[in-house]
């Protein structure tokens, strides 16, 4: 049952593709909830738009792929300026005019692109929207992270899956592609028939383990559990003869306490120590290569968080009592805001190194750096390498709902309620 139900719903029409949005309330403000990734559908947000709906007329909209909108089978149709454009169109076919958009995860950088839209487009704010790309700074930070690390690379692809940037981080030197879902993995492979791709995320469909490993050619898989193990082990490589030799990589996510990170990932994912232990354990005799990976957090502030963590990752390898070939410590490498300027790469580096005597002599380092290979932008206001310039299409004013630039991005804690004015149960 739903807290509230809308006030009307209806479908907008982009390239063939349908996409299905709800409005709810008739405030004098629109807020649009921009959703999250394709992997859930709008009411992901359904315990906050009762509340907003109060004072405001709150927006949600299923993304291509999920709920009642259309899910094209081409992975191209699922690009970040795919997902500009949806917001766009339904933002016009609900005359949301001057609105406040909300953002979770990938959802934030889509809010961020569309501030970066109409601010720099002024009112002449383009039908479609265009990306302007700087591949050549891409490249240059890919070139410079590859050559500062001392180990193997690998790109988080959901950091920013557009296929530009990928090849731009290939000609930087970026040989390996961390995949959290088979969309990403069909993408690199697609567009980098030649890249290793590494299916990082330590949850999986059975479908997806399945068709990366056989189609795809996938066979390093990360794990947080023994349920995670034996899906990983009975969707790949069949029963076979006894001495059969191993063909997979698997990778024990390690859970690790809450760090200085400014988005703390502590509670996401990851084993417990003493989980850690048996499950290197028990995976050790199915595995080609066996390694440990834990993530100290996003935009990680504090470069001695990384050299904690391998002291953790030390102690469960020396207490397996099992030889660990790979030490993956993750991502959260930083970059600069205009209000933060985090410690330089060289400084994460050198934690990392030291970091390393807590392990054995002789693993092999990975990284799997997102942001941090995505170059500072000049202006301020748009990030990781995009929207640098506009080249903006005039449309009609009439009826199209035209944002003002200082619309996009604001606080409205002036207009909100102080406390909801009544007690949704349901």
């Amino acid at each position: 049952m739903r807290a509230k139900l809308p006030t009307s719903d209806g479908f907008v029409a982009r390239d063939g593709v349908r996409i299905h949005y709800e409005v709810y309330g008739d405030g004098p403000q629109a807020m649009v909830f921009i959703p999250p990734w394709s992997i859930v559908h709008s009411r992901v947000y359904k315990a906050q738009i009762p509340y907003f709906s109060e004072r405001f007329r709150c927006i949600a909209y299923d993304g291509r792929g999920n709920g009642l909108s259309d899910r094209p089978d081409d992975v191209a149709a699922y690009s970040l300026d795919h997902y500009l454009g949806d917001a766009l169109a339904v933002m016009d076919a609900t005359a949301a005019g001057e609105a406040i958009l909300v953002g979770l995860s990938y959802g934030g950088m889509i809010a961020c692109c569309l501030a970066a839209l109409v601010c720099l487009a002024g009112p002449a704010r383009p039908a479609d929207p265009m990306l302007c790309l700087r591949p050549a700074a891409i490249t240059a930070a890919a070139r410079r992270f590859v050559d500062c690390f001392p180990g193997d690379v690998l790109y988080a692809v959901k950091c920013n899956p557009e296929p530009r940037v990928l090849r731009a981080l290939w000609a930087g030197g970026v040989r390996h592609f961390d995949c959290a879902s088979l969309a990403e993995v069909k993408l690199v492979r697609k567009l980098l028939p030649a890249a290793g791709i590494h299916f990082m995320h330590p949850v999986k469909t059975r479908p997806a383990i399945r068709e990366a490993f056989h189609r795809y050619g996938v066979t390093d898989f990360a794990l947080d559990s023994a349920d995670e193990l034996a899906k990983i082990l009975q969707e790949t490589v069949p029963v076979g003869l006894v001495g059969d030799p191993p063909i997979l990589g698997l990778f024990l996510r390690l859970a690790l306490p809450k760090g200085g990170a400014v988005y703390d990932l502590s509670g996401k994912f990851g084993a417990q120590l003493e989980d850690a232990i048996e499950l290197l354990r028990a995976a050790r005799p199915h595995a080609v290569r066996l390694g440990i990976a834990f993530h100290v957090g996003s935009q990680c502030l504090e470069p001695n968080a990384y050299a904690r963590a391998m002291a953790l990752a030390g102690e469960a390898i020396a207490n397996s009592g099992v030889a660990v070939d790979i030490v993956d410590v993750g991502g959260g490498f930083p970059v600069s805001y205009p209000d933060m300027t985090p410690p330089a790469l060289a400084d994460y580096v050198a934690a990392i190194r030291a970091g390393a005597v807590a392990v054995p002599t002789g693993v092999r380092l990975w990284a799997e750096p997102g942001r941090a290979l995505c170059p500072k932008p000049a202006d301020p206001r748009v990030g990781s390498g995009i929207c640098r310039h506009l080249s903006a299409r005039p449309q009609a004013a009439a009826g199209r709902g035209e944002a003002q630039p200082s619309a996009f991005g604001r606080h409205a804690r002036s207009s909100l309620p102080r406390r909801p004015r009544r007690f949704l149960s349901r």
